[in-house]
């Protein structure tokens, strides 16, 4: 009867180390889950609210940052990080307002119409519902969620207003608030 040679080792290592062949097994697969869940770990405790990615340092940061990551807004809340950054503000050309969103999680589906949970208001509380979401389904989630440039009697949304106010309902908080000031906004 032949012996295992690498079974024979390893049964020579753990006896020398003062490990059972159980401990080995438990440090294994402790080793195994932290290495799995370490994915998970780029999302900060619950409670957090809404960043400015670059906080303070923006007018630093503002040459070496393409604009679009200068103006996106960053929530934390829940299971459930969600970057707003704003690609078209009524220019006219295509009488849409469009932001590009993207949202990660680890445990919460993700498969619902943001245009169903959004709406877009002004300092001067005009607002407008939103009216497509090309997003997809799963936990790491992007797309456009467009809202109409003009009210329904033809007013312009913007108009004279200084600041823009997405709000985003039920994804996994009740509700998401991420501001601009229109001065901002190339």
């Amino acid at each position: 009867m032949s012996v295992n040679p690498i079974r024979t080792y390893f049964r020579q290592v753990i006896s020398s180390s003062g490990l059972s062949l159980r401990r080995l097994f438990v440090l294994v697969l402790i080793f195994v889950a932290g290495w799995v869940l370490s994915g998970c770990s780029r999302f900060p405790v619950a409670g957090r609210g809404v960043e400015l990615i670059g906080g303070e340092e923006l007018s630093k940061q503002a040459d070496a940052q393409p604009p679009s990551q200068v103006l996106s807004r960053v929530d934390r809340q829940g299971e459930v990080e969600v970057v707003v950054t704003p690609m078209d503000i009524g220019d006219g050309s295509d009488g849409v307002i469009r932001f590009e969103v993207t949202m990660n999680t680890h445990s919460v589906d993700l498969s619902m119409d943001l245009a169903r949970l959004s709406n877009l208001a002004t300092d001067l509380g005009v607002r407008l519902d939103a009216e497509s979401w090309t997003g997809g389904s799963g936990h790491h989630v992007s797309g456009q969620l467009d809202f109409p440039e003009y009210t329904p009697d033809g007013t312009p949304l913007i108009g004279d207003a200084k600041e823009i106010i997405l709000t985003i309902r039920d994804i996994d908080a009740p509700e998401r608030v991420f501001v601009w000031q229109l001065s901002e906004i190339p």
